[in-house]
Parts: structure tokens; C-alpha cells; sequence
């Protein structure tokens, strides 16, 4: 999948603007929601590769190694990382239903 793609498809940037704004936001907090989901898909887009579900745990080490993500990192480089990309992926969720709730009504 090309995660960037889905992204853009799910207008979830746009729809956070329009959101933002029925409640009254300003337009430097509406900035930073928007960083916020940006710097969310794309830790999400850096760690994530659809081949990794049939890799070894030394595979995707390496991988991570190879992007310097061990940087840091205290501890084991790949519990950090799966982690952070479990973080990121939960606040495209949380946002996106949180959306798709309030379109509902």
C-alpha cells in the first residue's frame, strides 16, 4: 500500500480543517493539528512496510538500522520503534474517528 496515497485519499487533513473551524479554532492551532497528523503518517510511513508481516525480527533491525532510527533509542531499537509507530498510528485513528463521528450527525 502506498500509505501517503491513502493519506491524501482519506482528505482527513481537510476534514480536520473543516472541523477546526466549525469549533472556533485559530488558525495557529489548526497548524499544529495539521503538523501533528502530517508528523504522525509519516512515522508511520518511515517504519511501516507491508513486507515486514512475513519478515524475520532481524530483517526489520536491520531496516531500522539502515534509516540511523536507532538514534535516541534506549533499549531494545525495535520495541522503541514499534512503539512510536503504534503511537502515531493510534492519533491518525483516534482523529480520523473523531471525524468520521461528528460528519455523522
Amino acid at each position: 500500500h502506498n500509505l501517503e496515497r491513502l493519506f491524501g485519499a482519506s482528505r482527513i487533513l481537510r476534514l480536520a480543517d473543516e472541523a477546526n473551524q466549525t469549533v472556533g479554532l485559530s488558525e495557529s492551532e489548526m497548524r499544529g493539528i495539521g503538523n501533528e497528523l502530517r508528523g504522525a503518517m509519516n512515522t508511520v510511513a518511515a517504519l511501516w512496510h507491508n513486507d515486514f508481516r512475513f519478515c524475520s525480527e532481524q530483517k526489520v533491525r536491520s531496516f531500522l538500522v539502515s534509516l540511523h532510527a536507532y538514534r535516541g533509542v534506549r533499549g531494545d531499537l525495535l520495541k522503541a520503534k514499534a512503539l512510536e509507530l503504534l503511537e502515531a498510528a493510534q492519533v491518525l485513528v483516534d482523529r480520523g474517528v473523531g471525524l468520521w463521528l461528528s460528519r455523522k450527525k
